[in-house]
């Protein structure tokens, strides 16, 4: 009895230990921590900014009896004599005004900590920021280095003491010149780590306002010639009414007395011979236009597609499909534009002696296919040729002609809609053909052009490829494929393994990596960005 009596009140101490320690988690520490974090942040940068020379005097003899009766002192810092001696310290006697980034990335830690998020860059970005700081307070020193006054503030005394040694170990060309490639690496690895890629990045920059200057140059110098051609119009309107007016008096005659008139003889014209009657051409009849507009999805049920017999032992919740925008509303099938293509094309046709015996127009959300039956004889290599008239004769930016569509004993002229429509995500998930697909990674592909939802299997494919012209919406493809995959699989059925050595596209993925990332034992980031690590990556992949 006495044993059981003492393993139960041993046990009854542990579980008290357990609560009173699961009061505070390690999750709410780190908040707290975090807000103390920025709190001191704050603190800092208001010393830092509110400094005045005015208080060096105090900052100099500042001591703990003074902080603990500072009666009779008062000072121009926002935190008091505290503030005056940290940033006497800090500003002057240290690194000058540079000093306030390290504020800022204590603040940025205090974040980090409190909104629980990885660390996965910032010790790096920490260590250069410090850098950059140091070579910043050196460059003001290699300025203020015989000029003092209140730009020896900016460097302080630690910038002023390396600038001296860099000027006079390297001179001073040299050490400006080291000191500017120095900050310069350090900025480009601040801002991207990839180098050339912020080159390219600069480049296009300067491609793109280059671009716009030119623009901008010309649409000014079109609206100067206007302006000058409409001046000129005026001004040759108001000199011929002015000849007019000076005219006008010329052409009035004088009364005289005349002698009466004399009637001309009547000259007698040949009758004129009858013209022989043509025989007027006889005309084709028009070939008539059917139009099938787009096709409209039965709307599916994503909570059913989510609900699953081992939910209960794996509980995850989806995310709500009213993350997703909403699809814009349709406007309807422009009977007047197709009429028009449609008019368009059989006159092209008709100029190049093609007959077309039938027309079908299929409305997509973007492009409408108009459907051609050539007459008997008409070969398909002559409407094949003429792509290029076609498309300048209907203004459009392309055409796509598919001979023969298959299937059909007809040839196809794909043209780009005048208003297209924007396919939403939630257009393709929420519907039936996507909740109710038997597959293991379906796929939303977007629609076709009849407007009907494409999904496929992704597991049933030895491989995908994305491929494209800048512009024509790789990027948004591969974020449609990811968003689908994370709506239609629950964590344990799927993992993804992101390489995205250009850190551009798969950058926000990295939030999932408590969820569906795989990251490897030997792997750095959640999302893979350099190529060496790339294919040990994928081999480590294999079964």
């Amino acid at each position: 009895m006495s044993r059981s009596s003492t393993r139960s009140t041993s046990t009854k101490r542990r579980s008290t230990k357990k609560s009173d320690a699961a009061l505070v988690s390690p999750q709410r520490k780190k908040e707290v921590f975090g807000l103390v974090l920025m709190a001191l942040a704050l603190l800092l940068a208001l010393a830092l900014v509110t400094y005045s020379p005015a208080d060096d005097a105090l900052a100099r003899a500042f001591s703990l009896r003074d902080a603990l009766d500072p009666s009779g002192t008062s000072t121009e810092n926002a935190l008091g004599l505290v503030g005056a001696a940290l940033a006497y310290g800090l500003i002057p006697r240290f690194l000058g005004y540079p000093v306030v980034l390290l504020a800022v990335l204590l603040g940025a830690w205090g974040y980090v900590f409190f909104r629980r998020r990885q660390t996965v860059f910032l010790p790096l970005l920490s260590l250069l920021a410090v850098v950059v700081t140091v070579l910043a307070s050196t460059f003001f020193g290699w300025f203020a280095d015989g000029a003092g006054g209140t730009l020896a503030l900016w460097s302080g005394d630690v910038g002023l003491g390396v600038a001296g040694w860099m000027t006079q170990v390297f001179g001073a060309t040299g050490s400006f010149i080291l000191l500017a490639l120095a900050t310069a690496v350090a900025v480009l690895l601040i801002v991207d780590h990839d180098i050339q890629l912020t080159l390219d990045r600069a480049e296009a920059s300067a491609a793109s306002l280059r671009s716009a200057t030119r623009a901008r140059w010309e649409a000014t110098r079109a609206a100067s010639a206007e302006r000058r051609r409409a001046k000129r119009e005026e001004r040759e309107k108001r000199e011929k009414k002015e000849q007019r007016e000076k005219r006008a008096p010329a052409l009035v005659p004088p009364v005289l007395d005349a002698p009466p008139p004399v009637e001309p003889p009547i000259a007698k014209w040949p009758e004129p011979r009858p013209e022989p009657v043509r025989a007027e051409p006889t005309l084709r009849p028009e070939p008539t236009l059917r139009v099938q507009g787009p096709v409209e999805e039965a709307e599916g049920d994503l909570d059913a597609l989510h609900t699953k017999p081992e939910a209960a032992a794996l509980p995850y919740d989806f995310p709500p499909i009213d993350l997703l925008d909403e699809p814009d509303a349709s406007a309807g099938v422009d009977y007047d534009e197709i009429e028009e293509n449609k008019r368009v094309l059989l006159d092209k046709l008709e100029t190049y002696k093609v007959e077309i015996t039938e027309i079908n127009a299929v409305v997509g959300p973007t492009v409408t296919r108009y459907e051609l039956t050539p007459a008997p004889g008409v070969r398909i290599s002559r409407i094949t040729a003429l792509e290029d008239d076609l498309a300048m004769a209907m203004a459009a930016p392309g055409i796509r002609i598919l001979a023969p569509i298959p299937g059909k004993s007809a040839i196809g002229v794909e043209i780009p809609n005048r208003h297209r429509e924007l396919v939403r995500l939630r257009s393709v998930l929420g519907t039936a053909r996507f909740t109710d697909a038997k597959m293991d990674l379906p796929v939303a592909l977007g629609k076709n052009i009849q407007g009907e939802v494409s999904v496929e299997d992704l597991a049933k494919m030895p491989h995908l490829l994305i491929a494209g012209a800048t512009g024509a919406g790789k990027s948004v493809g591969l974020n449609g494929l990811v968003v689908g995959l994370l709506y239609a699989c629950r964590p344990e059925d799927l993992k993804f393994v992101m390489i995205d050595p250009k850190k551009i596209e798969l950058g926000p993925y990295q939030v999932l990596l408590d969820h569906f990332l795989a990251l490897p034992e030997d792997a750095e980031d959640p999302i893979i960005t350099d190529f060496t690590q790339a294919a040990g990556v994928l081999k480590s992949c294999e079964r």
